[in-house]
Protein backbone atom coordinates (compact mmCIF):
# COMPACT_ATOMS: atom_id res chain seq x y z
CA UNK A 1 0.00 0.00 0.00
CA UNK A 2 1.67 3.37 -1.08
CA UNK A 3 1.79 5.76 1.49
CA UNK A 4 1.79 3.24 4.91
CA UNK A 5 5.05 1.62 4.36
CA UNK A 6 4.57 -0.85 2.14
CA UNK A 7 6.43 -1.19 -0.88
CA UNK A 8 4.35 -0.25 -4.34
CA UNK A 9 5.71 -1.23 -8.24
CA UNK A 10 6.38 1.72 -10.14
CA UNK A 11 7.64 2.30 -13.62
CA UNK A 12 10.75 4.45 -12.80
CA UNK A 13 13.21 3.78 -10.27
CA UNK A 14 14.62 6.27 -7.51
CA UNK A 15 16.99 9.11 -9.32
CA UNK A 16 15.70 8.62 -12.72
CA UNK A 17 12.62 11.38 -14.17
CA UNK A 18 9.66 9.68 -13.90
CA UNK A 19 7.38 9.13 -16.81
CA UNK A 20 5.77 11.12 -18.90
CA UNK A 21 1.72 11.36 -18.65
CA UNK A 22 1.26 11.10 -22.36
CA UNK A 23 3.49 10.06 -24.89
CA UNK A 24 6.04 12.46 -26.80
CA UNK A 25 4.50 14.00 -29.16
CA UNK A 26 0.67 12.62 -29.16
CA UNK A 27 -2.00 15.21 -29.64
CA UNK A 28 -3.64 16.75 -26.64
CA UNK A 29 -7.27 17.62 -26.05
CA UNK A 30 -6.90 21.07 -27.82
CA UNK A 31 -5.93 19.83 -30.99
CA UNK A 32 -7.50 16.49 -31.52
CA UNK A 33 -10.90 19.21 -31.12
CA UNK A 34 -9.48 21.35 -33.87
CA UNK A 35 -8.80 18.88 -35.62
CA UNK A 36 -12.42 17.17 -35.31
CA UNK A 37 -14.04 20.31 -35.93
CA UNK A 38 -11.75 20.62 -39.33
CA UNK A 39 -10.00 23.37 -38.55
CA UNK A 40 -6.51 23.74 -39.91
CA UNK A 41 -4.73 26.30 -37.51
CA UNK A 42 -5.29 28.23 -34.42
CA UNK A 43 -6.69 31.25 -36.41
CA UNK A 44 -9.17 29.45 -38.29
CA UNK A 45 -10.54 28.11 -34.64
CA UNK A 46 -10.43 31.51 -33.36
CA UNK A 47 -12.64 32.83 -35.90
CA UNK A 48 -14.96 29.87 -35.82
CA UNK A 49 -15.35 30.09 -31.86
CA UNK A 50 -16.57 34.13 -32.68
CA UNK A 51 -18.53 33.49 -35.66
CA UNK A 52 -20.54 30.07 -36.25
CA UNK A 53 -19.39 28.44 -32.59
CA UNK A 54 -21.04 31.40 -30.40
CA UNK A 55 -24.18 30.82 -32.73
CA UNK A 56 -24.59 27.42 -31.45
CA UNK A 57 -23.55 28.05 -28.44
CA UNK A 58 -26.43 31.03 -28.07
CA UNK A 59 -28.82 28.22 -29.79
CA UNK A 60 -27.85 25.98 -26.96
CA UNK A 61 -28.38 27.96 -24.29
CA UNK A 62 -32.17 29.12 -25.52
CA UNK A 63 -32.70 25.52 -25.19
CA UNK A 64 -31.58 25.00 -21.26
CA UNK A 65 -33.99 25.88 -18.21
CA UNK A 66 -33.61 25.92 -14.31
CA UNK A 67 -30.23 24.89 -12.77
CA UNK A 68 -28.55 23.70 -16.68
CA UNK A 69 -29.23 26.75 -17.56
CA UNK A 70 -28.27 29.07 -14.51
CA UNK A 71 -24.79 26.37 -14.36
CA UNK A 72 -24.23 27.15 -18.04
CA UNK A 73 -24.42 30.92 -17.46
CA UNK A 74 -21.99 31.20 -14.73
CA UNK A 75 -19.60 29.01 -16.27
CA UNK A 76 -19.32 31.47 -19.73
CA UNK A 77 -20.16 34.51 -17.15
CA UNK A 78 -16.48 35.23 -16.19
CA UNK A 79 -15.00 35.44 -19.63
CA UNK A 80 -17.59 38.05 -20.69
CA UNK A 81 -17.42 40.43 -17.17
CA UNK A 82 -14.45 39.78 -15.07
CA UNK A 83 -15.12 38.93 -11.44
CA UNK A 84 -14.34 41.92 -8.99
CA UNK A 85 -12.37 41.53 -6.17
CA UNK A 86 -13.21 42.51 -2.37
CA UNK A 87 -11.79 45.42 -1.12
CA UNK A 88 -11.91 46.42 2.80
CA UNK A 89 -13.24 49.30 3.66
CA UNK A 90 -13.70 51.20 7.18
CA UNK A 91 -17.09 52.77 7.14
CA UNK A 92 -18.41 55.64 9.79
CA UNK A 93 -22.24 56.60 8.51
CA UNK A 94 -23.91 59.11 11.19
CA UNK A 95 -28.09 58.92 11.00
CA UNK A 96 -29.84 62.69 11.74
CA UNK A 97 -32.30 62.53 9.77
CA UNK A 98 -34.45 59.46 8.97
CA UNK A 99 -34.44 60.63 5.54
CA UNK A 100 -30.25 61.51 5.61
CA UNK A 101 -27.64 59.04 5.65
CA UNK A 102 -24.03 60.70 5.24
CA UNK A 103 -21.84 57.89 4.79
CA UNK A 104 -17.81 58.59 4.44
CA UNK A 105 -15.38 56.21 3.64
CA UNK A 106 -11.79 55.98 4.41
Amino acid sequence: MAGRGGHRKTTWKKGRKPPHKRPKGSRNKKTILKEAIGLKSWDTLKEFVEGEGAGKLVSEMKKLKGKNYVHAMQSILEFVKPKLSRIDAKVDAKVTDLTKLDITFE
